[in-house]
Formats: structure tokens, sequence, C-alpha cells
């Protein structure tokens, strides 16, 4: 048993010397490998080398590239340093200063902490470290692992760090490099999220001596967020701040009318540490709801502080996703928090030609009651009437005319207001669709003759597994023989083709077999929603143009139809009259 926990490189069987297969890899071997989990491309090494200066407290930070950094990066801090020990101590494999035991394991509050960064970096490259902590600067030189030069140099205190010929020892990692250019908007990308988690730190980033990226350090959010995506985007923005449960959230929101084709514009900082968590990501588009477009996104920060016990951020090998314990409480509170803000804020897209705004009043609507008979004609199978009180959101508006048989005209004290008939009809049917089928059993009833509704034995199989599901949405169905259903009761507001719908609901159910019920919900009040909705080219008259801005200033949304899309659009009376050169 003494022998147990020894490693044996060989031995003798029947006095014939046996080699062993496994052996202890050497360091640099080891670092080159641990290579390739943590130093990716050059985007990898600007993060750990930046994640270290920020761990060293540095308050001013610069990113200087050489041909987007294929050929050079150059990290220059003002950060605490190190001493002559430790600027040869950081070389070795799993050499950190930010842990010491077990117990530092699950509490993690520095942003590097592996020990792997530093000499995965100089197995494949040639790599210099120059650092004081305040006494006498010292530098070393590594060449795939090896010392090549060391020595005292005056320095400020702080450090610089030099990574040239990146991947020159490993031909294959460097073929697999993207182009420059792609190179370097991955690194823009990523000081552009350090930038913002760190707002109170000096941020500057160069690629052959042109400045990408500027930021003063100074704490304030709109100003960096403005150097990244521009003025216009800040000049709405909403702070807002919540703590439950000891989450403590801050949240900085963008408009939806200002949107992104990508989900990259959501950054999320958790304890400090811009990282990536799916969940939270899309809890924050889900928010916005449909608000957005189809296929866009929107531009938001979200800063979560939370005990580091509720955090595993060791999932994986580069620490950019994390895990939390509580995952569901924290989705719940940003979930809540986004729909609040987005409710109170009155988001009608301004076609302003020049760019030049100014904070418009908000006004009332017009209270006066509509003839609400007409809306019938409008929906064309039935009345949509709310039980509940709505908000009314919409800026007071005096009807001028219609434009196309499609395009409502509207003017008040701010200026001209163009609404498109059909969107407004399709956010007033969702919304009302939406509530009833969240209502389910008080709006169910029973058909007086059941319907038979034929299926496929796939279908057969998704309705019996989720029976649950077409009750909770006021379906009644019971088995009638091998591949049919009765259908016994669906929703009140299903008034023509009840089989109709349910078979598209069995589809819907088939196709999104993993989506949640609120998911389902929605889609089937999107479908519905568009199918009867008011169509381009129809003419309107004074009651019916009432009727429609009375029922879509009642809604929890009135500026989108269920898909994203404006539902008005304004242009200002300043706008017009630069248009027309009465001002210049």
């Amino acid at each position: 048993m003494e022998n147990a926990n020894r490693i044996l490189y060989n031995h003798n069987v029947g006095g014939v010397k046996i080699m062993a297969k496994i052996v202890k890899l050497n360091e640099h071997l080891s670092n080159m490998i641990a290579a390739g989990e943590v130093v990716e491309r050059i985007s990898s090494v600007v993060k750990e080398l930046v994640e270290n200066s920020l761990d060293a407290n540095a308050t001013n930070i610069e990113i200087n590239l050489i041909d987007s950094g294929l050929r050079e990066i150059n990290i220059i801090d003002n950060g605490s340093g190190m001493d002559k020990e430790d600027v040869i101590l950081c070389f070795l494999s799993h050499a950190t200063s930010k842990i010491k035991n077990q117990h530092d394991l699950f509490r993690i509050n520095t942003l590097g902490f592996r020990g792997e960064a530093i000499p995965s970096i100089a197995s494949v490259s040639d790599m210099i470290i120059k650092s004081n902590s305040g006494n006498e600067g010292y530098y070393v030189r590594m060449k795939s692992s090896k010392i090549v030069e060391e020595g005292t140099i005056a320095l400020n205190r702080g450090t610089v760090v030099n990574v040239s010929n990146l991947f020159f020892n490993t031909p294959a990692r460097l073929k697999y490099l993207k182009s420059e250019n792609i190179e370097l908007a991955n690194v823009c990308e990523l000081v552009d999220k350090l930038a913002i988690a760190n707002p109170k730190v000096r941020f500057k980033l160069t690629n052959n001596k042109k400045t990408l990226l500027q930021t003063t350090g100074n704490n304030d959010m709109k100003s960096i967020l403005g150097s990244i995506y521009g003025t216009n985007v800040i000049k709405d923005m909403m702070e807002l701040s919540e703590e439950e449960n000891g989450i403590k959230l801050k949240l900085f929101l963008i408009p939806p009318t200002i949107n992104k084709a990508r989900k990259n514009a959501i950054t999320l900082v958790v304890n400090g540490r811009s990282v990536k968590n799916y969940q939270i990501i899309n809890t924050v588009i889900e928010a916005y709801s449909t608000l957005l477009p189809n296929n866009r996104y929107p531009i938001a920060v979200v800063f979560i502080n939370v005990d580091a016990m509720m955090i595993d951020i060791n999932v994986h090998p580069t620490k950019a996703e994390i895990k939390f314990s509580s995952e569901k409480m924290i989705k719940d509170l940003i979930s809540k928090t986004i729909k609040k803000a987005l409710s109170f804020k009155q988001i009608i897209p301004e076609m302003s030609i020049y760019k030049e705004y100014k904070n418009d009043s908000v006004y009332r609507p017009n209270k006066e009651d509509a003839k609400v008979e007409y809306i019938n004609d409008l929906f064309e199978e039935e009345t949509i009437d709310y039980e509940k009180p709505k908000k009314e959101a919409l800026p007071v508006l005096e009807y001028i005319g219609q434009y196309a048989g499609t395009y409502l005209l509207f003017q008040n004290e701010i200026g001209l207001f163009l609404m498109d008939q059909h969107a407004a009809a399709e956010r007033i049917r969702y919304e009302h669709y939406l509530y009833e089928l969240a209502n389910p059993i008080r709006n169910s009833q029973e058909l007086m003759f059941p319907s038979i509704i034929d299926v496929t034995q796939k279908e057969k199989i998704f309705v019996l597994d989720n029976m649950e599901i077409f009750n909770s949405l006021g379906i009644t169905l019971e088995q009638a023989g091998e591949n049919s259903f009765y259908l016994r009761s669906v929703p009140v507001w299903v008034i023509n083709n009840p089989e109709e719908i349910t078979e598209e609901i069995i589809s819907f159910i088939i196709a999104n077999k993993t989506v949640k019920l609120e998911k389902i919900r929605d889609e089937l009040a999107k479908t519905i929603s568009c199918k009867g909705a008011i169509k381009a080219n129809k003419s309107l008259n004074l009651d019916e143009v009432n009727a429609l801005v009375s029922q879509l200033s009642k809604c929890d949304n009135p500026y989108t139809c269920p898909h994203g899309r404006p539902t008005l659009i304004k242009f200002s009376e300043v706008d017009i009259e630069k248009m027309f050169l009465r001002i210049i």
C-alpha cells in the first residue's frame, strides 16, 4: 500500500523492463496546453492582462496594439506593481497572489485567480514584463517559457507587459486566428465591456497609434456609453437601482427605439466583473418584450452585486461565464425592474432629419369617450373590451386625416404624428388576447356540439403529454378514438373555426415542445391578433379613428405592435420647419 500513491514510470515484468504509458508532462508543454484554453485569440490575451491590471488597483490602463495585436500587444498600468521576486514568480504555473486556500476559492473577489494566464501566454509568445512596486523596477523577458533576459530597470510605479509574435511556435493556432479586422473588433468589444464594468478607471485603446477608445475614469456611465455607442444613444438613458434578498441591482437602460442586431450590446457586470450568463441576458431581452422589433436587441447595462458565495465563476476556462445559486431570484428582480421602468416611459420614435433633440413634455391623452360600438367593424369578429382599468400613456392627439388608406395623421403642440392603423389594431388585439389566455377558466365556453379533431400518432402523443397546457388555455380535449379527440370547450374569444385554432395550437406546441406556458400564450396572442386586425388600405371614419385611439391609449404598451414595429412616429415642428428652410 505504501506505493499506491507513487507514479511509476517503468517497472519489470518477468525480467523485462516495461515503459509506462503515462508520463508527467514538462512545464513548457503543460503551459502550451493551458494556452489552448486560456489564450484562444488576441482578445483573450488582452483580457487576462487587463484584468491583472485591474486586480492591481490600476486607475489608468493603456492598451496599445500593433497590427491589431498580431505583431505586438502592449499594456501599461499605474497599479501596485511587483518587486523582483514577484516578477519572476508570476511566470510559474498556478502561481497567484489572489487565492491562498480552499476558502478563498469559493469567495472569488478578484478578476484573475488561477495563475495560468502569464505562463500560458509566455509559452506561445515573446513576452516581457516590467514592474515596480515602489522601490526599484525589474524586468523579465521570456520566450517559449524560458527566461532569456532579466535585470533592473528605471520605471514608474506600475506594470508594463509586452507580448509580441503571439503563437509563433504554434503555427496551427496562428493559422486559425481571424483576419486583422475581426481580431481588432473582438478586442474593441472586450475593452468596451471592461470600461463599462470599471467606470472609475481611465482606459485608452490604440491600434497602430490610432486611438479607438478613450474614457475619463470619472464614473460617468453616460459618458462611457456615449463614447462607445454615440451621444444620440444616451440622451434618454434610464438609470435604476433596486435591492431585494441581498441582491443589489443597478441598471442603465436605453429606450427600445434604439436597438441593435446582436445581443452583445447587453453588458452584464457581476461584482465588478464583466461576464456572460445567457439566462440573465435573455431575461433582459424578454423584459423589453414586444417593444423591440423581431431579431433586434436592447442596449442595456446590468450591474449585479451579490455575496461571492452565491456565484460559481469557475465554470469556464477564461472565467467569462458564471452560474448563480439563486438565479431565479435574480432573473425575477431584473424582469420586474425593467418592465416597471419601461411601462412609465413614453416611447414614440422621432423621425429627426437633424441631430437636434429637446425634452418634450408629457401630454396626457384625450379622455373624451369615443363611440366604441364602431370598434366591431375595426376588429371584424368581436368587440375588444377591457374590463380592468388601463393607464393612458399617449399624448393628446388631434386627428387631421388619413394617408394612403393606412396611416392616420395627428397633430399637437409637439409636432406631427403618423399612426399605422394595422399596427395599432394588432397591439390592441394582442393585449386583449394575452389577457384572455391568462384567464382561461373565467373565459371558457362549452361547445353545444363537440367537434372532432383528427390527429397523427405524433400529434396524439404530444396532446396527451401536454393536456394540462390545453386546459390552462381554456381548451378541453377528450380522446375519441385511436387518432382523434373531442373538442369540448374553447375560450370565449374563439368565435369562428375553433377546430382550426385548436389545430394551430397543437402544431405550435409540437414545434416548441420545451417552451414555457407564458411563451405559448404570447405567441398565440401574436398570431391571433394579426389575423383579424384592421388591414392597410381601409378607409376609417372619425368615430372609428377615435375608437382606435381610445383603445390604444388604454394598452400597457401603446407604442409598438406585438412584433416590435412602431404604432406611432413623430416629426417635431423644428424638423419640419428646417426641411422647409424656415429655420437654418
